[in-house]
């Protein structure tokens, strides 16, 4: 699998919700211009604090039109 650089990403918004997740200090990784697989971990002191949920984002072309 070939992942990309935010730099090679052309859709601002695209940049804008990546630099958020880096910010966040979610784990994550760019498959391509437009997929992004990520990981969040459950919010401490709830049933879910022990849960690993992999999301695998993919953003229509026109996005976010």
């Amino acid at each position: 699998m070939l992942y990309m650089n935010i730099n090679d990403i052309s859709n601002k918004r695209v940049k804008k919700d990546i630099s958020m997740l880096q910010h966040k200090n979610f784990k994550f990784e760019i498959l391509n211009s437009n997929n992004i697989e990520f990981e969040i971990v459950g919010p401490k002191n709830t049933p879910y604090s022990t849960g690993l949920w992999k999301i695998n984002l993919i953003y229509p072309e026109e996005y976010p039109f």
